[in-house]
Formats: C-alpha cells, sequence, structure tokens
C-alpha cells in the first residue's frame, strides 16, 4: 500500500500520515526515503520517541555522524536544543549555552562546517511551546533552479569556507572553546554543492 502523503507546500515538504517510525517496514521505508529525495522536508506528526528509537530510525538512513563537543552539548550522537539543563532548570539568560543555542535562530545548512555535510537531520520536538519557536525550512534546490543562467554560472566557480567557529561568534565571543573549534576547522564548500541542499535544524 503506498504511504499517505499530504504537501506542506507547493514546492517544499509532505507530511507522511499515520505511520510510526518505530515500526516501519522495509517497502514503507524505501518509501520514505524516496519522498524525503523528492520533497527534502518530511513530517510525522504525533510521534512518540525517546532518544534510543530517534538514534534507531535514524541509522535506517546511514551512518550517523558524531556530533562534537560544545559548551551547550556533550552528546555525541543527538544534539539538544534546550532552554533547560540535565536537572530541568531554567538556564540562565546570558548563559553561554543560551548565547551558542541562539545561533541555531539563523538561517544555516546543518554540518556544513564540516567536510562531509550530513545528508539529513532528523529532528524531533520533546517539549513544545504553547506558541513561538518554529523552525522554518527553505529550499536551496528550489532556489538554484530560479536563478538567471548567469548567475548559476558565476556561482559553479565559487568556493565559500564554512567556519562554526565564525557562526557561533555572531551571537557572543569566545562560545566556541579552543578545544571544540579544533575539532572542525573551516572547510570550504562548492557554492553550488550547497546550494542544492536543503536543511535546517532546531530542538
Amino acid at each position: 500500500m503506498a504511504l499517505e502523503t499530504r504537501p506542506l507546500h507547493p514546492l517544499l515538504g509532505v507530511e507522511i500520515i499515520g505511520v510510526d517510525v518505530r515500526h516501519v517496514g522495509a517497502d514503507d521505508f524505501k518509501s520514505i526515503v524516496d519522498r524525503f529525495e523528492e520533497h527534502s522536508v518530511l513530517l510525522f506528526r504525533d510521534q512518540s520517541l525517546d532518544d534510543e528509537a530517534q538514534i534507531a530510525f535514524s541509522r535506517r538512513f546511514g551512518p550517523l555522524e558524531t556530533m562534537i563537543r560544545t559548551v551547550a552539548s556533550q552528546a555525541r550522537e543527538i544534539y539538544k536544543v534546550a532552554n533547560v539543563d540535565a536537572e530541568d532548570r531554567l538556564i540562565p539568560r546570558g548563559d553561554p549555552r543560551n548565547l551558542f543555542n541562539a545561533g541555531n535562530q539563523m538561517w544555516h545548512t546543518d554540518s556544513s562546517f564540516k567536510r562531509v555535510p550530513a545528508h539529513a537531520s532528523l529532528l524531533s520536538a520533546r517539549e513544545v511551546p504553547p506558541e513561538g519557536g518554529e523552525t522554518e525550512f527553505t529550499s536551496m534546490r528550489v532556489a538554484y533552479a530560479r536563478l538567471p543562467e548567469d548567475l548559476k554560472r558565476l556561482l559553479e566557480a565559487k568556493v565559500g569556507v564554512h567556519s562554526l567557529e565564525y557562526s557561533r561568534g555572531l551571537t557572543g565571543e569566545g562560545l566556541l572553546r579552543p578545544e571544540d573549534a579544533g575539532q572542525v576547522p573551516p572547510v570550504p564548500q562548492a557554492a553550488s554543492a550547497v546550494s542544492h541542499g536543503s536543511r535546517e535544524t532546531a530542538r
């Protein structure tokens, strides 16, 4: 039986209806992968996931990247974005962990600061505020396709340097410790390769 889907936008994203990601057969998973490659963003509502279940589903897409250590997280497979600490206490305003996570509110492409960026990001919202806090997505694939041909030709020859240390420096000084920055030195990425992606993350 074909997966039931609902468009989220005419150009980007579909909702996968009636699927529990903890229990997906091989055929349905292949269809999920096909939908992801076609639409870039998939939404699964009303899931009940703990870290282990999220990791298990994520691994079906391929090997997981290793997260880097930062002032905000020591996780190796799941990066947790929150305004509370491990004891569920509110992190004070101005705390380096809050300033570091504020960088997620800027437009960004996940893992582009790594030599081999992630193929996908799998996000789960564990506690949702009554209003605000939305994660927004954009399709660079669509944007690139709509560029004038002369601008495409210009971009084909361009290389950008991606740096986590620089981007986090936009929200506060010294947020990436030298030992953490050493894990991810700045890397060059072809402008057209980054433009073909469509990734965004916050949790």
